[in-house]
């Protein structure tokens, strides 16, 4: 929860902007914008799984992907990968970051995301200042900083808002970085 509080505080979140940013995250699509959106998606459809058959998968899979247990951004995926097979045997509950790997067959690229931000937090609170995109690849154990350049450019930006107003207001620290190990014996 540390590094929750340190985000909220670093972008000064509301209590309303967080409650709604984990209604967005958690609560499944509804099933007639996925049904929509499945039909949208590709012209050669022209059929797509019933709402109720959509929300009964939800149910059955505990609003869980049934590939890693995550809550977060469910939805439906078709276990042969034919698109216009919408059998509800064929059908699987998977959140948006499996769909991807599984349909893209791409890096898991929101725990890459993650890392970064988790490197930046530490690293911040480990060095006092902000960390550079070098420091940050080596302690998040990655080649590149790719999709989350604009997440760094993001965190600096605010950090460096921060940091000029606690000096306009004379304090030290405006944003405590969530304690690590090596920063609590400083």
């Amino acid at each position: 929860m540390k590094e929750a509080e340190y985000l909220i505080e670093l972008l000064e979140l509301s209590e309303q902007d967080v409650v709604q940013a984990f209604l967005r995250a958690f609560i499944p699509i509804q099933p007639g914008v996925l049904r929509a959106n499945l039909l949208k998606k590709n012209p050669a459809i022209t059929m797509a799984p019933a709402t109720k058959v959509i929300w009964g998968k939800f149910i059955e899979a505990d609003y869980k992907c049934t590939l890693c247990g995550s809550r977060r951004r469910i939805t439906i995926d078709h276990l042969d990968g034919d698109e216009t097979n919408h059998l509800r045997q064929n059908l699987r509950v998977v959140c948006y970051n499996c769909h991807r790997k599984d349909s893209l067959n791409v890096l898991d690229g929101e725990t890459a995301t993650l890392r970064i931000f988790r490197a930046f937090v530490r690293l911040h609170a480990e060095l006092g200042r902000t960390p550079t995109d070098q420091e940050i690849k080596k302690a998040a154990r990655v080649s590149q900083i790719g999709g989350a350049t604009y997440l760094l450019k993001f965190l600096r930006e605010m950090v460096r808002r921060k940091e000029n107003a606690a000096k306009d207001n004379g304090l030290r620290r405006p944003v405590d970085a969530p304690m690590t190990s090596s920063t609590r014996s400083m």
